[in-house]
């Protein structure tokens, strides 16, 4: 089990880590884009010559000059598409937008020009381009562009159906989309959407393959074109519990991120063939048999460009066919759902070693522990690169060890080493010589300040000593011969049971068990004392009958408590004290202040008893469910009325726990009967009888309802 001081260190680590991936600058994610993008642009993957041949045909700057300046009539796009048809293409894509009809048609000049008008027909006898269009899409198997866009504007049917194996793809509904005229969405053979999304940085790593828009689903123009060319009808998703993972198209089964991308092989870019139109239609052009041709824009001044971590200014249409490329080679980078959870439990755990190190090692030991955990998640995560084509985010790791390491380290140089020299320093000027030994055999025991460590605390006060004092306010000498009376056996039974006493306060004594040296059943050790006191009081009180016959008995309120404290030097350079400060002491004293509410001289905590070793030694009689002034969370607190040799005892704890059990299930008629019996009983408190006699009467009167928990609020300290 790791100790508390690395936990605490751990804890700060992962603050400072929080607040470094949190930067509002977005550096730390800059950083994970930098770590992501290296794979690939320090070993880019290989890309395998696909079996279907896919090509960009360029709209370039050649092309302008031959075909003219853009936009070009739809005429000659037509006979562009019959050209590349014509060449052998199975299926062509248009990485343009037919948006709007075209004005250079022949037949918007008809009542004008009247008989003339068909001199203008092109060589197919058409005068109405978009009606060219329109039929060439009718003939061919013609894929169109579809875009989103902000303005809430067209509505389309996706050309494929859809089946969804798990849950239909939760993606965002798109309200605005820009498409082709419907003459021409509807004679077209498919319809993809050509949106690329940059990522926070502006660069390109993803191709959404699919795009949804007001309600319809619709893939990228790549798979789009590859569905109409192997005759598939039928798109399919595969989602499972952790959202979708693949599209299926033919019998291509496509690995995708829950948003439906596909992350890019910067590889596949460059592998693209490319041709301009003006040289794919000339003469002496390529063999276009049976490939899959995107055609779009490239022209500086056509404007549809996008950045990439390996090249500024790539065409968007580039995104598409390199899309296509790796779904017809097979070629994917994937980053499996658990990428995260690994990347994460990788860094905590390799964080931890270092830092553990670093607190407990020398730094030359230490630094290489670090160098080590670095090596290995940087190691690790380039093996899953290159065996399995992964990408892993190792920036987390790297940086979570490296804060750890250099935490660690600086707190062992800066504090620890100063600190032991100071503890064993203070610690000689007022413990005893054998703790102090033992300290300086082993100064790791301490931490300079304190270290937190679980002790058993104990208060213990006399009770109503205020009234006694007064009765002693003509003889105030007399007086401190009584407390001193008082305060002997009381030390005596801390330090029988192996107990540091802290300090005494008045008439108060507090102590504690398993520091500054460990001691063994401590929980058991201070009941022990406890009861010892008790004992103590009662020899005392039986001392002070003889001396005077009239004299009041003596009753001794004490609380006891377990639990992870900080316990060490506090003070300052001129005066401290060796001490333990934390929520358990806070409550020890709590119990020792509810004895006299309870009218029971000793009070333990939960915690106390649930490490008891020897329980069955003793009468613990559960007393109340209590939430103590200034803590939230409520404790079972608990009576040790005795020894468990006495059998009236036993009958008590008996009686009480009838009494508990109605009480706690709203039984107030069978509560009461109990408490009846109670109170005529001799060591049962008459006050405690009374403290519960009321709340039932409270109760009756206003039901707690059944959500109540049975908890008593301690008003007071």
């Amino acid at each position: 089990m790791p100790s508390r001081s690395l936990i605490a260190h751990f804890a700060a680590a992962l603050v400072v880590f929080g607040l470094l991936i949190w930067d509002p600058s977005g550096g730390f994610k800059k950083l994970s884009y930098a770590v992501e993008d290296s794979y690939q642009v320090n070993s880019p993957i290989p890309m395998p010559e696909p079996k279907t041949p896919v090509w960009f045909v360029e709209i370039d700057e050649k092309s302008l000059d031959v075909y003219g300046q853009w936009p070009w009539p739809r005429t000659d796009l037509a006979e562009a598409l019959i050209g590349l048809y014509e060449r052998g293409a199975t299926a062509v894509a248009l990485d343009i937008i037919q948006a709007e009809p075209d004005r250079t048609s022949p037949s918007l000049l008809a009542n004008k020009l009247g008989d003339q008008t068909q001199a203008l027909a092109n060589d197919y006898g058409y005068l109405d381009w978009d009606e060219f269009f329109a039929d060439v899409l009718a003939q061919t198997p013609t894929v169109l562009a579809l875009a989103a866009v902000e303005e809430m504007q067209g509505q389309y049917a996706s050309k494929s159906a859809w089946a969804h194996i798990g849950d239909r793809p939760s993606l965002f509904d798109h309200q605005g989309t820009a498409g082709p005229l419907p003459a021409f969405s509807e004679r077209a053979s498919g319809i993809g959407h050509v949106s690329i999304s940059p990522d926070d940085d502006g660069l390109v790593r993803q191709i959404p393959l699919m795009l949804q828009a007001h309600g319809e689903l619709f893939l990228a123009l790549g798979p789009e074109l590859l569905r109409v060319a192997v005759g598939a009808n039928t798109s399919v998703t595969k989602a499972d519990i952790n959202g979708l993972n693949t599209i299926k198209v033919g019998a291509y089964e496509i690995p995708v991120n829950t948003a439906g991308e596909l992350r890019l092989a910067y590889s596949a870019l460059d592998n693209v063939r490319r041709i301009g139109l003006a040289d794919a239609l000339s003469p002496g052009g390529p063999d276009l048999s049976q490939s899959l041709i995107l055609l779009g824009p490239s022209a500086l001044g056509l404007k549809d460009f996008h950045d990439t971590p390996v090249g500024l200014s790539t065409p968007g249409p580039l995104f598409h066919v390199a899309a296509l490329e790796q779904i017809l080679s097979d070629t994917y980078l994937g980053r499996p759902y658990w990428s995260r959870l690994a990347e994460v439990a990788s860094a905590m755990m390799l964080g931890l070693i270092a830092l553990g190190l670093a607190l407990r090692r020398s730094i030359a030991i230490s630094g290489i522990a670090a160098i080590a955990c670095l090596g290995s998640i940087f190691g690790a995560a380039w093996w899953a690169y290159l065996t399995h084509c992964w990408i892993l985010d190792y920036s987390f790791g790297m940086a979570f060890v490296g804060i750890c390491f250099a935490q660690g380290s600086l707190s062992k140089l800066v504090i620890e080493e100063s600190g032991k020299r100071e503890i064993r320093k203070a610690f000689a000027s007022y413990l005893a010589p054998a703790v102090v030994d033992s300290i300086s055999d082993d100064p790791s025991k301490l931490e300079l300040g304190g270290e937190t460590q679980e002790l058993t605390i104990m208060f213990a006060d006399l009770r109503g000593f205020t009234t006694l004092s007064e009765s002693y306010k003509d003889d105030p000498q007399a007086l401190t011969k009584l407390v001193n009376r008082v305060m002997t056996p009381m030390s005596d039974a801390v330090i029988n049971q192996g107990g540091t006493i802290d300090k005494y306060l008045g008439d108060c004594l507090m102590a504690f068990w398993n520091a500054p040296i460990s001691v063994n059943e401590h929980p058991d050790k201070a009941v022990a004392a406890a009861q010892a006191i008790q004992q103590g009081m009662d020899w005392l009180n039986g001392e002070l009958k003889k001396d005077n016959p009239d004299a009041g008995e003596l009753r001794m309120a004490i609380g006891v408590n377990t639990g992870p404290v900080v316990v060490g030097n506090f003070g300052s350079n001129q005066r401290f004290d060796y001490t333990c400060i934390g929520d358990p002491v806070n409550l020890a004293s709590r119990l020792e202040g509810l004895c006299r509410f309870y009218d029971v001289d000793i009070l333990i905590g939960e915690s106390t008893v649930d490490q008891l070793e020897k329980r069955e030694r003793w009468i613990l009689i559960p007393v109340d469910r209590v939430r103590v002034k200034g803590k939230v969370e409520p404790i079972l607190v608990y009576w040790l009325a005795g020894e468990a040799i006495d059998p009236e005892l036993r009958g008590l704890a008996e009686l009480h726990g009838q009494m508990q059990n109605a009480y706690w299930a709203q039984d107030w008629s069978a509560c009461l009967e109990v408490l009846d019996r109670l109170d005529s009983a001799d060591q049962y408190p008459t006050q405690l009888v009374g403290v519960y006699r009321d709340r039932v009467y409270q109760y009756k009167k206003a039901p707690p309802g059944e959500n109540w928990d049975g908890v008593y609020t301690a008003l007071t300290k």
